[in-house]
This record gives C-alpha cells, sequence and structure tokens, in this order.
C-alpha cells in the first residue's frame, strides 16, 4: 500500500509542475500580448496627435489663404516684408507667416518666351559684371 501512495505523490507532484509550467507559459504570452497591446495604443494616440497638428497647420495655411483672396489689399495679412500672426484653429493657436514677394519666376509655369528673356538678360548681367 505504500508503494501504491508513493505513486500517487509523484503522480500529483508531475501534474502540478506541468499545471505551474502550462500557467506560467500563458502568463507570459497574456503580458506579451498585453503589451503590444499598450504600445499600439500608445503609437496611435501619436499618431492621430500628428495628423490633428498637421491638419491644423493646413487649415491655418487655407484660412489665411481665403482671407487674402476674399479681402485683397484690406487683408490683414498683407503688409510689407513679412506679416506674421497667430491663428486659433481647433483649440490650438498656430503661427503663420506670410511674406510678400514680387518678381518671382516659376519656371514650371512661365511663359517659355518671357523665360529666355529673362535668362538672356541674366546672362549679360553677369558678363558685364566681370
Amino acid at each position: 500500500m505504500h508503494a501504491h501512495s508513493c505513486g500517487l505523490v509523484r503522480s500529483k507532484g508531475f501534474v502540478l509542475l506541468h499545471t505551474l509550467w502550462l500557467l506560467l507559459v500563458a502568463a507570459t504570452l497574456v503580458a506579451g500580448s498585453m503589451a503590444t497591446v499598450f504600445y499600439s495604443t500608445e503609437e496611435l494616440a501619436i499618431s492621430e496627435q500628428r495628423l490633428s497638428m498637421d491638419l491644423a497647420h493646413e487649415s491655418a495655411v487655407e484660412l489665411v489663404i481665403h482671407d487674402i483672396l476674399v479681402n485683397g489689399n484690406r487683408s490683414p495679412w498683407i503688409g510689407d516684408g513679412v506679416v506674421t500672426r497667430d491663428v486659433k484653429i481647433a483649440e490650438r493657436v498656430i503661427g503663420v507667416s506670410v511674406q510678400q514677394a514680387t518678381g518671382l519666376v516659376d519656371p514650371l509655369t512661365s511663359d517659355p518666351k518671357v523665360l529666355d528673356r529673362l535668362l538672356e538678360r541674366l546672362a549679360l548681367a553677369r558678363i558685364s559684371h566681370r
């Protein structure tokens, strides 16, 4: 009878050891899953903040462009040099600067004849300064 009870104790110890091992594996998997969810949630929140800030900046620029187009020379954004103001978009204050520039040439949209004449004048100016 003693041999039978010794076998039962070993059997119960073996089952207990496997049970503890399975609990350890399950706890590790759960902890890993929770960490992954936590970091994913944190990354999502950071991405949402970046997107919100980008949209607020775009909205501020569009608001300034709209004001200039609608009000023309009466717009507070029109002035000499650089005009800097704060614009409030979605409870955020965003600094916007508008620089007045005349005489700029965009080579992608300019008339090729005008661009050629300008480049010729620049080449002549460079030669005469030597």
